[in-house]
């Protein structure tokens, strides 16, 4: 799990601050009148620059996805290129006779976001058209997803706190744009802090020549890896990324490279040395290529984390082996030198960047079955139907979920489970007859790790668990929190009010409420405190509470945290549960 509790109460100090002492750092926020039209804007997290709007321009930094069919009002005017994958509220102070574009997720497509554009939309902004974006998402051609563009134009200066929701966050576009340094940042934990980052100096040894030898089968496959974007909240988006394995043709005498055609951060080294002394254990000589090397589909990316192990592992069986990876599955996992597939993080977000890609299958390590059950708790049934999770307990296990020649009954196992997505499509009520659980029931004795069957099967037979871990409810109780403490503290700073505010407070309790009915016990008084909270510092800034109800607020959710903090066994409970 990577959030803790440790940003709960560090995120409670911030507003202790900024709201206890908002009224004198309102005065700090000051528009410039000298510079007629400008548009200055700070965005609460992420590194931004300002670049031109034309054909084929990059609008994240390193990510290969351009703009395309530009409406010729916008093009040629400067806006904010940002981070990808990092969506963020952007606070605008705008002079007087400026124009301001705005460019969201579109509200249909893969990628749609219809709620910030009907929040959009209320706010006084109009739409303008649907420029299009171009990103990689299958490896048969480019995927086009539709922005919508929206204009307001400003007699008289004012200061805006939008909403940054949505797959790619909001895009600022217009003629006079100056980017604000963020000196505020959520704190934020790094999970690479403590891990020295070395080079990567990885060889598969092979100079054993009395071992038995092992040949290189083809010389190049792929499998869809599946990562998280963190978000600098600690909101997590998922994605379904090509991850490709070349072993260039030849033969060594000595031991073979292992190298990424990519940066890649220290978990990732680490478990690519724990995954080549399993290798060096199950193929102690290997011939038929110089070197080995992965690389990723976008490459202009840093890529860290240890749950790309079992991809990593199951490429190389694809080349010593000759087998093709099945193109509609997507794989996650860690892995260890003995070859097991060990839990990762991030399991709801994950699944859903699966289903985002278009990916029919998920291997998931067979660890991971209650953060399953708690995605099912929280998203709803298309955690588990969206897509078929298969479980995998070893890199055996994942490379005979992964390949195209499945074994009949596995095979026969998945053909079943379609035939019961498409029954749950047609009726809700599916899963309350007795032949939902026989035909749940014999995907399972056809395939007992089937993730998918065997949570569909604990709700028809009436024996799922209906709340979430309390790490689960924890994790969704911050991203709650997140969506409108930020913007409170913003707006309280500024002085002014912003058309859009009241509805990201709704939405953050309505955030709350949701996770409140399925939260695991331990967490409610912490829920509920944060609810007040939240309330207090709205109803403060519409003069409808006072300083000291604000205060009594912000210091109960601040003992509901000490509370929860001082729970040792919890605690405990938390750190083994994960998220």
């Amino acid at each position: 799990m990577k959030i803790n509790i440790r940003i709960f109460i560090a995120l409670l100090a911030v507003g202790a601050l900024s709201i206890r002492y908002s009224r004198c750092a309102a005065a700090d926020v000051s528009l410039d009148s000298d510079s007629d039209g400008q548009i200055s804007v700070q965005f609460a997290t992420g590194k931004t620059e300002i670049a031109t709007m034309s054909e084929g321009v990059h609008y994240f930094f390193g990510r290969t996805w351009p703009l395309q069919n530009i409406p010729p009002e916008i093009a040629g005017l400067q806006f904010t290129r940002r981070t990808g994958g990092k969506p963020a509220a952007v606070v605008l102070d705008v002079q007087a006779g400026a124009t301001v574009y705005l460019l969201v997720d579109g509200d249909t497509g893969p990628t749609a976001h219809p709620d910030l554009n009907k929040r959009i939309a209320a706010s006084g902004w109009t739409r303008l058209a649907d420029a299009q974006r171009v990103y990689k998402r299958t490896a048969d051609g480019d995927q086009m997803s539709a922005i919508a563009v929206y204009r307001q134009e400003f007699a008289s200066p004012q200061n805006i706190l939008l909403d940054g929701g949505g797959w790619a966050g909001i895009v600022v576009a217009g003629k006079n744009l100056q980017v604000k340094t963020t000196t505020d940042a959520p704190p934020q934990t790094d999970a690479n802090k403590d891990i020295p980052d070395q080079p990567l100096n990885v060889t598969l040894q092979n100079e054993d020549t009395s071992a038995p030898t092992t040949q290189i089968s083809k010389n190049q496959s792929e499998i869809k890896a599946l990562e998280i974007l963190e978000q600098d909240d600690g909101t997590e988006l998922g994605e379904a990324t090509e991850f490709i394995l070349t072993a260039e043709p030849g033969s060594t005498k000595g031991d073979i490279p292992v190298s990424f055609g990519s940066e890649i951060g220290p978990q990732t080294k680490l478990v690519l040395a724990e995954l080549m002394r399993w290798v060096h254990v199950t193929y102690p000589r290997i011939t038929g290529t110089n070197k080995l090397e992965y690389s990723f589909e976008d490459k202009y990316i840093k890529h860290d984390g240890g749950s790309i192990g079992a991809a990593c592992g199951t490429l190389l069986l694809s080349v010593v082996q000759g087998f093709d990876v099945d193109p509609n599955l997507a794989m996650t996992g860690d892995v260890t030198a003995d070859g097991k597939a060990r839990a990762i993080g991030g399991v709801a977000a994950k699944l859903r960047g699966a289903a985002a890609a278009g990916c029919t299958l998920v291997a998931l390590p067979d660890e991971n079955y209650e953060q399953l059950v708690d995605a099912e708790i929280y998203d709803g049934l298309s955690a588990v139907t969206n897509t078929q999770v298969l479980g995998i307990s070893t890199l055996d296990s994942a490379a005979a979920v992964a390949r195209v020649d499945r074994d009949a009954k596995l095979a026969q196992a998945i053909t079943l489970f379609s035939e019961i997505q498409e029954a749950i499509k047609q009726s809700p009520d599916y899963l309350k007859t007795t032949k939902a659980q026989s035909d749940l029931q014999q995907v399972l004795d056809l395939d007992p790790d089937h993730l998918s069957a065997k949570v569909l099967l604990s709700i028809a037979q009436g024996t799922a668990r209906t709340r979430l871990t309390a790490g689960a409810s924890e994790y969704y109780t911050f991203v709650a929190v997140q969506f409108a403490v930020p913007m409170i503290n913003q707006q309280i700073q500024s002085g002014t009010k912003s058309p859009v505010l009241p509805a990201m407070v709704e939405e953050s309790l309505k955030r709350l409420l949701l996770v409140h009915q399925r939260s695991d016990p331990h967490i409610v008084p912490l829920i509920d405190a944060w609810s007040d909270w939240i309330q207090a510092s709205s109803d403060y800034e519409s003069g409808n509470a006072s300083d000291d109800y604000l205060e009594t607020k912000r210091q109960a959710a601040l003992d509901a945290m000490t509370k929860l903090q001082a729970n040792r066994d919890l605690i405990e409970k938390m750190l083994h549960e994960g998220m």
